[in-house]
């Protein structure tokens, strides 16, 4: 799942149904989102100091049957947020992209 969302990997693929969105508009408040939910991972991982994040176990909301410790979960989210960001920035580069 790691190297799946390395934001240095160039291999494109689709997102689980589980994560597809309900619609293709985009708020106005997308980015205050997107930056209050990776504040939330972050109050996340300080108020979890101390734990052994390789000795906790989670659920994939994908499928139960992956299991996955919180040292690589705390990594996915990362990567997945950072590939996102490189995507929204090849987005913005794009010829003729309003400025």
């Amino acid at each position: 799942i790691i190297r799946a969302v390395d934001p240095a990997g160039q291999r494109t693929m689709s997102s689980p149904k589980i994560f597809a969105p309900a619609h293709s508009e985009i708020s106005d408040d997308v980015v205050d989102r997107f930056v209050a939910s990776h504040q939330a991972i972050a109050e996340l991982l300080v108020h979890s100091d101390g734990l052994d994040h390789n000795r906790i176990r989670l659920s994939s909301p994908v499928a139960a049957i992956i299991r996955i410790n919180a040292a690589d979960a705390f990594t996915i989210l990362v990567y997945h947020a950072e590939r996102h960001l490189n995507q929204a920035q090849r987005v913005r580069d794009t010829k003729g992209f309003p400025t």
